[in-house]
């Protein structure tokens, strides 16, 4: 009994201490939790139907976005300006001219859009912040010439005559969903789309949606605009529970087509998601088409996720718009994915399903699948009203079960977390103490998180490591370390390029993600480390190599990493990949097997090869790298972008580009420096741009120097000035291949 009581007492205490420094309220979180819709017009500003727009939105007190074409602001339209400001209007950029841009100069682009900035500035004092592509027509130059982010959004084909009130309002209520933009023209005399708002205003509302502006969707979205997108909506990544049902096969490379048997099977539970290497004009569409020899295109579908290199098409959306055309899905043939102007080149289409929902877990607010500290910070904050601070999942902090959230949930969260019932197993570092001490201690299950600055070392160290840890991960608990936010990742800083090593892992089953790694003559060394991760991190400004598998690492991956500015003071040891260690090296272990290196962005300047994998190693796999050979030294036989000195290496579909560089001598290498290795390589789908003939030895620049080295073949490709060609034709492979040892595989 007197425990009973003294734990009691314990938790009103617990509540007195939690309640001194909480408001005691309760807020209904439903209330809170608001579906949010960005309205914007295009090719304003007028007197007239811009002001009519206005109108309709300070009735139902909502928030819009205009996008202004800068030839139509003038002494009268800058009046309609200034109101849509006062009244709390976001003003975007539209061009100067409204013309098609893909193919305009870097000065011509800049010209387009300082000028409606000017403009503006001149009206409300500010500049622009978001741009909307004419014709939604996009290229790359447009990219790197503009700095303000690009808006698409759902389209209600409001600038096409026949297309009624009604429908406008119908395509768009149809198309309604949290985070999403929609795109309407308020053009002088486009009085459809007034009266489309007059229908669509009340429905939205009464759907629970808020109106708000671009900026404030992304703040409350909780996400930072970036480059290279076209946001037609801000959310998140929306097949995160689904799994792949049917990978496409088609010998195009812009298109794409879904049979209605098919369809008819799945019903509204599939997505189609699109990887393309590159992009050009109109992001790609979903056509809703009869086959014939001349097919007629119903209706077109943007995706609902759109970010440079991934689209994906929900089947609700292809299921509203049949709804809105009146057609069923029977009275199609099927559904073509293309792109609608421009060109795409697919990587892969899939076709993915819905698959069972995921487990709920109480407790765990943020939706990461776990219930931990971060989830009661979280909940306290909300609680305190901390500006930009949302609950993904509210229920799951609900824990008294009223349909409230309040103080009593929170001392319930962290009661549970006190009873051990959930693992406390991230750890916040914001300083290089912080960091030396949450390695120093770390230990199976960690996440290992820092804040946003840089942790340079300072001290004495062991054998020149700097940041490190020897503790072990296991794979159901791996370490993970990781930068609070990634699109500002933490830079781990050495004290110089010409000593010490930036990030050294001696423990198995850790992962290292969305860092920056610089200053050091190493950047990251992994020692008897298996099973590790390195994804998402830059390494630059070092000076030899950039990340080295060492002593007995294996099963290792580096995957999505950019390696750039290796061996600054060594260049004949600035690989920016290395695996293993050479046969002259001692007091470390040779056996660095079945490491992959995959879709890593290795280049410029790295001074030594990309790849270096060592004698002794086996089954290291390099694919869907990038290699950039601006600024290869040439030192210490430095000549190609891969070299392979170990057995049975993997080397597919990789793109490489000389760049002029002719210190490379030979795309990729195989030699056998210790006898019986160097052998039973796989080398295809690679294409290599290799500017011109070397002449060397009277061949052409070769594909592979491996003159008694065993190695097999096939779909690879290469290019001196022009065009790729095969170079997988047996009658003149010495050409390309200078190997004795050769085999042609599968093509």
């Amino acid at each position: 009994m007197k425990k009973f009581i003294s734990k009691i007492i314990s938790v009103i205490t617990a509540m007195i201490i939690i309640t001194s420094c909480i408001p005691l309220f309760s807020v209904n979180a439903e209330n809170k939790e608001s579906k949010l819709i960005a309205l914007t017009f295009d090719d304003g500003p007028n007197t007239t139907t811009t002001n009519e727009v206005l109108d309709i939105l300070e009735e139902y007190n909502a928030k819009a976005s205009f996008f202004l074409i800068g030839d139509n602001i003038n002494a009268e339209s800058a009046v309609t300006v200034k109101r849509a400001y006062s009244m709390g209007m976001e003003i975007d950029n539209h061009s100067r001219t409204h013309s098609n841009m893909s193919k305009m100069s870097a000065e011509e682009l800049k010209a387009e859009i300082s000028f409606v900035d000017e403009k503006v500035n001149e009206i409300i004092g500010e500049n622009t912040k978001f741009f909307r592509p004419p014709f939604i027509d996009v290229s790359p130059s447009m990219y790197e010439a503009i700095e303000q982010p690009f808006i698409c959004g759902i389209d209600c084909k409001d600038y096409m005559e026949n297309v009624s009130a009604q429908d406008r309002a119908d395509f768009i209520l149809n198309g309604a969903k949290d985070g999403v933009i929609v795109l309407l023209h308020d053009a002088a005399g486009n009085n459809k789309t007034v009266e489309a708002l007059k229908i669509l205003m009340p429905k939205l509302i009464e759907q629970g949606y808020e109106f708000v502006t671009l900026t404030e969707l992304f703040e409350r979205q909780g996400e930072t605009p970036k480059g290279n997108i076209i946001y037609s909506n801000v959310a998140k990544y929306p097949c995160s529970n689904y799994k792949l049902y049917e990978e496409i096969k088609t010998d195009a490379t812009d298109r794409i087509s879904l049979d209605k048997d098919m369809l008819d099977e799945l019903g509204d539970k599939y997505a189609i998601e699109l990887d393309y290497e590159s992009a050009t004009g109109y992001p790609p569409i979903v056509a809703l088409q009869r086959w014939s020899s001349t097919p007629s295109i119903w209706h077109t579908i943007q995706p609902f996720y759109f970010n440079g290199d991934k689209a994906v098409f929900l089947a609700e959306d292809i299921s509203s718009a049949l709804k809105q055309l009146e057609l069923s899905s029977s009275e199609l043939d099927g559904i073509s994915v293309s792109a609608y102007s421009g060109e795409i080149t697919l990587k892969n289409a899939k076709v993915l399903i819905k698959s069972e929902e995921t487990q709920f877990i109480k407790g765990d607010v943020n939706a990461d699948g776990k219930f931990n500290i971060s989830d009661i910070v979280i909940l306290q904050k909300w609680l305190l009203s901390v500006p930009d601070v949302e609950l993904v999942d509210w229920k799951a902090a609900d824990l008294c079960e009223d349909g409230k959230l309040n103080v009593f949930d929170l001392c319930i969260m962290k009661q549970d977390l006190k009873s051990g019932e959930v693992n406390l197993n991230k750890v916040y570092a914001a300083n290089t103490e912080e960091l030396k001490n949450a390695l120093e201690n770390a230990k199976a299950g960690d996440e290992i998180i820092l804040a946003e600055g840089e942790y340079v070392y300072s001290g004495s160290t062991s054998k020149g490591y700097m940041f490190k840890s020897s503790a072990e991960g296991t794979e159901e608990n791996p370490i993970i370390i990781r930068s609070e936010n990634p699109e500002k990742p933490a830079i781990i800083k050495g004290s110089s390029t010409s000593s010490n090593i930036a990030f050294s892992v001696f423990g198995d089953w850790w992962e290292i993600r969305d860092l920056k790694f610089t200053n050091s003559q190493k950047g990251i060394v992994l020692d008897n480390s298996n099973h590790t991760k390195i994804i998402d991190c830059e390494v630059y400004n070092i000076g030899s190599e950039g990340i080295h598998f060492r002593d007995n690492s294996s099963y290792c991956l580096a995957e999505n990493c950019y390696v750039h500015d290796t061996g600054v003071v060594s260049p004949g040891y600035g690989e920016a990949i290395y695996v293993g260690s050479a046969k002259s090296t001692t007091g470390y272990g040779f056996d660095c097997h079945y490491n992959t290196i995959s879709h890593c962005k290795l280049g410029p300047n790295v001074a030594a090869e990309h790849v270096d994998i060592k004698e002794y190693t086996i089954g290291t796999i390099v694919e869907n790298c990038t290699f950039d050979g601006t600024g290869m030294s040439g030192e210490n036989s430095s000549k190609s972008f891969v070299n392979i000195k170990g057995n049975d290496c993997t080397l597919r579909n990789n793109i490489g580009y000389r760049n002029g560089c002719e210190k490379i001598l030979r795309a990729f290498e195989q030699n056998n420096v210790v006898d019986g290795w160097g052998q039973d390589a796989l080398v295809y789908g690679n294409k290599v741009y290799m500017d011109v003939d070397t002449g060397s030895t009277g061949k052409k620049m070769y594909f592979l120097n491996s003159w008694d080295c065993s190695v097999t073949v096939w779909d690879n490709f290469m290019a001196y000035d022009g065009e790729l060609f095969s170079v997988d034709n047996e009658d003149d492979h010495w050409k390309y291949y200078n190997c004795n040892m050769i085999t042609y595989g599968n093509k």
